[in-house]
């Protein structure tokens, strides 16, 4: 199995994956809106993030595909979820 790390580049606006040495670099997702806060869901191959343009919750799939969007609250900026129990 390959280690991947995941990186946002919130000012060009897309979530790329590189090899462990950070190398290899690969464009998952690109036309986002300052994405930030990625959290894996590694066994079921989804992965998290927000859009500081809305605040919503975005998923899609590890390799970039089946984009889509949770609607939570204009306000989810103060209430941080890593480290939280959901």
């Amino acid at each position: 199995t390959q280690i991947h790390l995941l990186t946002s580049r919130q000012y060009n606006g897309i979530i790329e994956r590189a090899n462990y040495a950070g190398q290899e670099r690969t464009v998952i997702l690109y036309g986002l809106h300052y994405p930030r806060h990625i959290i894996l869901d590694v066994s079921g191959g989804i992965m998290y993030w927000l859009e500081q343009s809305d605040d919503n919750i975005k998923v899609a799939t590890l390799n970039g595909t089946t984009l889509n969007e949770i609607r939570i609250s204009k306000y989810i900026s103060d209430f941080p979820l890593i480290g939280k129990d959901l």
